[in-house]
């Protein structure tokens, strides 16, 4: 099954959510930003001023946006069932 733009919101969300981070477009939040020019979709953070790639400033296609996605709520699902101490270490160092 190839992944929609709806499945691909979803997956952003969840992962926001494991992150323990808001989805939105004010200061503090997260959002998925499309630029088809540039290569497709980046995770944004907006800031008072401005906004960062809190993320990486690579952009994916849908596909791999989602599978990334993916990927990374699965580590960290594995990480805070399987490996506490790790995810505690993990979020103490800022990553």
């Amino acid at each position: 099954m190839r992944p929609t733009e709806e499945n691909l919101n979803r997956a952003f969300e969840n992962y926001c959510w494991a992150m323990g981070k808001e989805v939105g477009h004010h200061p503090g939040t997260w959002h998925l930003d499309y630029d088809e020019v540039y290569g497709g979709y980046c995770i944004v953070e907006t800031l008072e001023k401005g906004i960062t790639h809190p993320i990486s400033m690579e952009r994916r296609e849908l596909e791999e946006m989602y599978e990334t996605l993916r990927f990374g709520i699965q580590t960290i699902r594995y990480l805070k069932e399987k490996k506490p101490e790790g995810w505690v270490s993990i979020q103490g160092r800022g990553l």
